[in-house]
């Protein structure tokens, strides 16, 4: 039986060219050979609308839907994306997330961007943390017998504090923030899990603006990670956090 969000897709949201009508359908299924269910979301979309307010818009649909099934056919949850900045500030992301409850199973997903013509990009993630920017803790498997990765995402203008990374029950490391540009932030990380003997690569190349919009790209992927859980705690009050697990077919990509 997974978990409750063991099975999650992320959905990048891009910034529509078009007025049309999307639609999003997921079908899922209870555990040992139970039920299935199929939630199909239609959002009106108009050509003025942000990729955010786009994202708001579908997760909001999804919600809708899922929310008219009896309450123990709600296999599924849906929601945009968020971050958390000092722990009161919240900032939405153009990013739908749609994840499995505990005892059911994700089948298929399909997205219809109709006539709208946005770009949108799906992975399938194994958990996701959607609102970072305060103390997290994600109980991960053994990443380094699953094949996942581990995607770690500053967000925002660092202004001093730091960032403390942690794993299982050894000592916290301190991620100096003050004075650092976004992309800045996210080598000190690299080098910072690297000097603990962790595999880690930062993304160098911003992520697709029609995508991120103001949200740089820059991610730092843990691989081979021998670790049961792993811990994020922001102390800078102008950046958020965020955590992924990538699935082993997204890892491949």
């Amino acid at each position: 039986m997974p978990d409750a969000g063991k099975e999650s897709l992320r959905l990048d949201i891009g910034k529509p060219k078009k007025d049309g009508e999307v639609k999003v359908t997921v079908t899922f299924q209870g555990d040992g050979g139970g039920p299935k269910f199929k939630v199909e979301a239609k959002a009106d979309i108009k050509a003025s609308d942000t990729a955010t307010e786009k994202a708001a818009k579908i997760a909001a649909a999804l919600k809708a839907k899922i929310d008219a099934l009896a309450a123990a056919q709600r296999g599924i949850g849906a929601g945009q994306a968020k971050v958390i900045f000092s722990g009161t500030h919240e900032v939405s992301l153009p990013i739908v997330i749609i994840s499995n409850k505990a005892g059911f199973t994700l089948k298929n997903y399909k997205y219809d961007k109709g006539k709208t013509k946005e770009k949108t990009k799906t992975t399938k993630l194994a958990a996701y943390v959607p609102e970072g920017g305060r103390e997290e803790t994600y109980a991960a498997v053994n990443l380094a017998e699953s094949g996942q990765i581990a995607v770690l995402q500053a967000y925002g203008e660092a202004t001093g504090g730091g960032i403390l990374i942690g794993f299982d029950e050894g000592p916290e490391i301190m991620v100096e923030t003050g004075g650092q540009s976004l992309g800045a932030v996210h080598e000190a990380m690299v080098a910072a899990v690297e000097a603990r003997d962790i595999a880690a690569t930062l993304a160098t190349e911003p992520a697709d603006k029609e995508l991120t919009g103001e949200f740089a790209g820059f991610e730092v992927r843990l691989e081979r990670l021998d670790a049961a859980t792993i811990s994020l705690e922001c102390l800078d009050d102008g950046l958020g956090l965020g955590l992924m697990v990538l699935s082993p077919e997204s890892a491949k990509k």
